[in-house]
């Protein structure tokens, strides 16, 4: 459960405003009429076309007129004829910088390519369109931007089109400069991600994936994975990735991913996690119990950190905070209060945290808080989160269950 993480972002300044109960940032009806016919285009894919990796273990029908382009160095790229003149775009990726920063960064390169190509200046460029979904068990991230090259009588527009999967130990990235074949290059797009869900034996007891909502802005999503060994012991994978609007032309990118081992009871046995923000690594941290007491060594903004917790006890794991809830769920009890250790709060000490009942509230039972920070969530009897919702400050975060596979119970 990343909720500790959820409550930190609320520390971030955002400085965008919400246009509509949607993921569309500009509104098309403003639009020319030739844009909005453009925009309205889409095609009908009937073709397909064997994709073999084999270091991915792939070997599927995809969606589209698929050609390999080239291949070199753990990167694989094709193209895909969906329709229109411009082909989309599909990389993959066996190491990235996670899918947020891949993204904009890919974004970015295929502007600066497109005003090449046209022999334009790029004079402008906007945030069009952001959103996140789920294809199977695997969430993506979709950013379309709006841009313009040249000025006066010589000005041209166009769209383009991104969205990115982390597909198991690669990220499968695609993009095409298109105003429209919106939904055609989903559907590409979905295919492509499903060559690399076949045949794919997981040996997760516990799956959850959350869709994260800023100010009703779909900007992010976490994926939780929980396996047990041989000695009954959890490991816990997490991944957040973010997309966060800062005004209309910037978008402020974070990925974050950490593992962790936990006892069955809930009890944290050890951690890292790491941080990429607008291309930097922001922060890298490991925590172990050392010598009766917990021991933190990483970097935080490029400076070295190494320090002991003055908290001695047990933390609990993100494992732990599922148990906690059904704990309190079953008991006579109105709240509990623990203690955790969580990066993005504060690496240096162990953070108090206090699980509540919630009455008399159709969209809540539980009230998860950290500090002067709360969250107040609907969850299940085995304490999944169905849905969660912050509002502070005139900040609205909302976390939405998209897929969950289990239960934080052990086999």
């Amino acid at each position: 459960m990343k909720l500790p993480y959820l409550l930190a972002l609320s520390f971030i300044s955002l400085a965008f405003t919400s246009h509509a109960n949607s993921a569309d940032l500009l509104d098309v009806k403003k639009f020319p009429k030739w844009f909005q016919e453009s925009y309205a285009q889409e095609a009908q894919l009937e073709d397909t076309t064997e994709v073999i990796i084999e270091q991915f273990n792939i070997k599927q029908e995809v969606l589209g007129n698929v050609k390999l382009l080239a291949e070199k160095d753990g990167t694989w790229l094709y193209h895909i004829n969906i329709g229109p003149k411009t082909p989309m775009e599909c990389y993959v990726f066996a190491s990235h910088n996670g899918p947020a920063n891949s993204m904009y960064a890919m974004m970015e390169s295929g502007l600066d390519d497109i005003a090449t190509s046209n022999k334009k200046k790029r004079t402008g460029s906007f945030n069009f369109s952001l959103g996140t979904g789920i294809i199977g068990d695997t969430p993506y991230l979709q950013l379309d931007t709006l841009y313009h090259l040249g000025k006066g009588k010589k000005k041209a527009s166009g769209i383009l089109k991104t969205l990115a999967a982390e597909t198991g130990d690669g990220l499968l990235l695609c993009l095409h400069n298109s105003i429209g074949y919106r939904k055609t290059f989903y559907t590409a797009f979905e295919s492509f991600v499903e060559a690399f869900r076949a045949n794919k034996p997981s040996k997760t007891f516990f799956n959850p994936v959350y869709q994260y909502t800023f100010n009703d802005i779909p900007v992010g999503y976490s994926s939780e994975k929980y396996t047990v060994d041989a000695d009954g012991d959890v490991e816990i994978s997490n991944s957040v990735a973010m997309l966060i609007p800062v005004d209309a032309n910037s978008i402020s990118r974070t990925d974050s991913t950490s593992n962790s081992w936990s006892y069955a009871n809930g009890s944290l046995i050890n951690a890292s996690s790491y941080s990429i923000e607008n291309g930097e690594l922001s922060s890298r941290f490991n925590i172990s119990f050392q010598d009766e007491q917990w021991k933190v060594v990483g970097e935080l903004q490029g400076k070295n950190v190494e320090t002991s917790l003055s908290h001695k006890d047990s933390l609990l794991s993100d494992f732990g905070n599922y148990l906690k809830v059904i704990e309190l769920k079953s008991s006579d009890k109105n709240s509990s209060i623990d203690n955790l250790w969580n990066a993005d709060i504060d690496p240096v000490s162990a953070v108090e945290v206090t699980f509540s009942k919630v009455a008399d509230d159709d969209n809540a039972n539980t009230k998860y808080q950290v500090g002067p920070l709360s969250m107040n969530m609907l969850t299940d009897a085995n304490g999944v989160i169905k849905q969660a919702l912050m509002d502070q400050a005139g900040l609205k975060l909302t976390v939405k269950l998209m897929y969950v596979k289990g239960a934080p119970k052990l086999p």
